[in-house]
């Protein structure tokens, strides 16, 4: 009589985590310095809004930028309520000592402080897509200051910038393409608004400040340190009415301006915190039934130290930018 012989093979549990985590916060949960703290960690969730199919849908539907701008942000809110809903109650339950501390429809996402115990519990649920430490991607401006050397530039009457003849840009202006109508949003160090080249073509001068100025460093228009927003201002837009001579290529174009940028490196600013001003610029006067308000075109002047292709595409103030560009802007 032949025996049956079974194997029993122990198969050991590894855990895992279902959302992709940044080295830093890879190393504070499992690795050799790991220990018992509490952290700030900024989250994305994985409900998100499919972009490149949205975009689709926009083109076969031929919808206007205030369509597009109007589903967009209905949609964005939708998915943040969903998941602020599973955040609280999850937190709730599992880590009630964890606060919220800042929360962003933009992009989907949530700055937490939460203990790493709590928080490698928290990586394996599957309602979330990327986690980072709040602090670990901060702005940076590389201080372009003007050459002192140079001073061949001379203002003429009627003239332009030799930048300008570079593009071809007097070709579009013959053609009506001056800027007229639209609107620019200036992400830099702040602005000069009373600055001649300027022209008093700040928006705040003809609607509510609210509106016009998303202030992170002064409640009011005001640059620091050389002045780079209100150069590039000028390189957008500027025009020195006095004697007509032409600074920037859409020289009657209106502007609105928010200035996170810093040059002094104690007062950078961890990159989620720029989102408010990708959400004001969807909307800045409040009121979604108006479309004029919106930006035409965003410039940014800024970066961060981890501008690889593979921390853009984990980024999710990139999916706040797309979020924008699908509206239109």
């Amino acid at each position: 009589m032949k025996k049956t012989v079974f194997f029993l093979i122990l198969i050991p549990l590894i855990s895992f985590s279902q959302a992709d985590l940044s080295p830093k916060v890879q190393e504070l949960l499992y690795g050799s310095t790991r220990s018992e703290q509490e952290v700030e960690v900024w989250i994305q969730f994985t409900d998100q809004v499919d972009f490149e199919l949205l975009a689709k849908e926009f083109e076969v539907q031929n919808l206007s930028n205030h369509q597009r701008r109007n589903k967009v942000y209905r949609l964005l809110h939708q998915n943040q309520a969903k998941s602020n809903d599973w955040l609280l109650d999850y937190l709730y339950i599992n880590a009630p000592e964890a606060r919220i501390n800042h929360s962003y429809w933009l992009s989907n996402t949530a700055v937490i402080s939460i203990s790493t115990s709590a928080l490698k519990d928290m990586v394996l649920q599957k309602e979330l897509k990327w986690i980072e430490l709040s602090t670990e991607r901060m702005i940076l401006m590389e201080n372009v200051g003007e050459n002192e050397s140079d001073n061949s530039f001379q203002e003429s009457v009627n003239g332009h910038e030799p930048g300008l003849s570079a593009i071809n840009a007097q070709a579009m202006w013959k053609r009506g393409y001056t800027g007229q109508g639209r609107l620019a949003l200036i992400m830099d160090t702040g602005i000069w608004e009373d600055h001649p080249a300027l022209g008093g073509r700040w928006k705040g001068r003809r609607a509510p400040i609210e509106s016009a100025w998303y202030g992170y460093d002064s409640p009011i228009p005001q640059d620091k340190g050389n002045s780079h927003g209100t150069h590039v201002t000028g390189t957008i837009l500027g025009l020195e009415k006095a004697n007509n001579d032409t600074i920037g290529n859409a020289f009657n174009a209106q502007f609105i301006v928010s200035d996170f940028v810093v040059g002094n490196l104690n007062e950078i600013k961890p990159l989620h915190i720029i989102t408010p001003a990708f959400e004001w610029a969807l909307n800045p006067n409040g009121d979604t039934s108006t479309y004029d308000d919106v930006p035409d075109v965003i410039n940014n002047s800024w970066g961060h130290s981890l501008d690889t292709s593979e921390h853009i595409c984990t980024n999710p103030i990139g999916d706040a930018i797309a979020a924008v560009q699908l509206s239109g802007t």
